[in-house]
């Protein structure tokens, strides 16, 4: 399998207002290249995840300085034998750079690096106050994916102010027909009654509440993870460089099929278990008086599968669903259909989301997307014939010429070093929110 790599690296033109192309990558000046791609923690499984794709490239830039390289650009492509051109790997911002003569060696983020910038930087912003501020004093109410667009075009209005560099990020709705017409997690409401459970005609419809604290926050990226935990999936930059929301098992990528001459030697190993979701948890607490929870679970199954959990507490969007739909219109009785959509989303989603943890490092002519359903075809040694596993893509290193490794985390929690490990965040966290809860009902007495 031959690949070829190209791409350009691009400096903004303040006179000309436009980005210039001021070298051009190929195999002749490219030494080495990777990008790292992820949607979930290291060695995890989790929704809400928002993680900016990271590119490593050594290559020769003569005539080229450091100064000139940090901030600059890079979009790269690359070709395998029998593809009919060239396929984008991504649109990267240099962030670090350091050089040995005209040999540079490069460290860059994706468009999901831009959603750290503070609104601090933005004199003069509608969002001086900090953007939790600015989503509050809207005073509407979205779906997720519109709230997601909301917070990029105000990204977009920081960076500039930041960099003076206009439009540098741009929002891809979810494709609903490219996905078998089936809905994000939590675009519209569930109802249920005596007989069956039913999708409503009525979007659910999030508001950005201020009375927790949470949307406090000056980061734009925590308000895409409270959103995108709501909406069970992720927020990634595509390869063509657009933000959007992902989902596991997303129907539009397809299945990607791999054997074991497509596997590197020594790189491949396989769980035995799978994920099982043992229970999803939705907590609200508007006040010392007012508040909301449901909880969906099921019986684990130790012997075959890890359980995990869903939990969804301290998010403005869903205290905004609460206070509106709840308290003041009345007209939703419960947070039961966000837990229902969260479930629905693992079990049902693009026929279910299979979490088998793996790794492995693949040569094969072939593109791999984050949460795409992945069937591996395994003989592993001493074994006459392939055994089939399916499992979910959430983790992708591509090298050039090296092949791609892909994996899908998700620890074995029946062990006691796992124990260990959860218990000192979860007892900080749950101590802190009982100090507050405490703190909240002194003083409503």
């Amino acid at each position: 399998m031959t690949e070829h790599i190209s791409g350009t690296v691009s400096r903004y033109d303040y006179e000309a207002q436009r980005w210039t192309d001021v070298v051009i990558l190929s195999d002749s000046n490219v030494i080495s290249a990777s990008t790292v791609r992820q949607c979930c923690p290291d060695g995890a499984f989790a929704i809400g995840g928002v993680f900016a794709g990271t590119l490593s490239l050594v290559c020769r830039l003569p005539g080229m300085g450091l100064f000139q390289v940090r901030g600059a650009r890079i979009t790269l492509f690359s070709q395998y034998n029998g593809e009919a051109s060239p396929q984008q790997i991504g649109v990267f911002w240099v962030t670090n750079a350091s050089r040995v003569g005209d040999i540079f060696t490069l460290d860059a983020q994706d468009a999901v690096g831009w959603t750290d910038t503070s609104s601090y930087n933005a004199s003069g912003s509608s969002v001086t106050g900090g953007i939790g501020k600015y989503l509050v004093d809207l005073g509407c109410s979205q779906t997720p994916e519109a709230w997601m667009k909301t917070v990029t075009a105000k990204v977009v209005d920081l960076v500039e102010c930041q960099t003076g560099i206009p439009n540098m990020l741009t929002w891809k709705d979810y494709d609903l027909a490219a996905n078998d017409n089936e809905r994000y997690c939590n675009q519209m409401i569930w109802a249920r009654d005596d007989e069956h459970i039913y999708e409503t005609i009525y979007p659910a419809m999030f508001a950005c509440y201020p009375g927790s604290g949470a949307s406090d926050s000056d980061c734009p990226r925590d308000f895409y993870i409270w959103l995108a935990t709501l909406a069970g999936g992720f927020v990634h930059a595509l390869p063509t460089g657009e933000l959007t929301l992902g989902q596991f098992a997303q129907p539009e990528f397809g299945t990607a099929v791999i054997h074991t001459n497509e596997i590197e030697l020594d790189t491949c190993d396989i769980a035995d278990y799978t994920l099982q979701l043992l229970r999803v948890t939705v907590q609200s607490q508007l006040d010392a008086t007012r508040g909301a929870s449901m909880e969906i679970y099921t019986s684990p199954d130790y012997a075959h599968r890890v359980t995990m959990r869903y939990q969804i507490a301290d998010d403005p969007f869903l205290d905004g669903f609460v206070e509106w739909y709840i308290y003041h219109e009345q007209t939703v009785p419960s947070v039961w259909t966000i837990a229902h959509s969260l479930w629905r989303s693992f079990t049902e989603y693009g026929g279910g989301v299979v979490v088998r943890p793996f790794r492995c490092t693949v040569h094969k002519a072939a593109r791999y997307h984050l949460g795409q359903k992945i069937e591996i075809h395994w003989r592993g040694r001493g074994e006459t014939s392939e055994t089939v596993y399916q499992s979910t893509i959430t983790g992708i290193r591509w090298t050039f010429r090296g092949g791609t490794a892909l994996s899908c985390g998700g620890e074995d929690s029946r062990v006691m070093a796992d124990a260990v490990r959860a218990s000192k965040g979860d007892k900080a966290l749950q101590e802190a929110r009982n100090r507050c809860n405490a703190l909240q009902r002194e003083m409503g007495a």
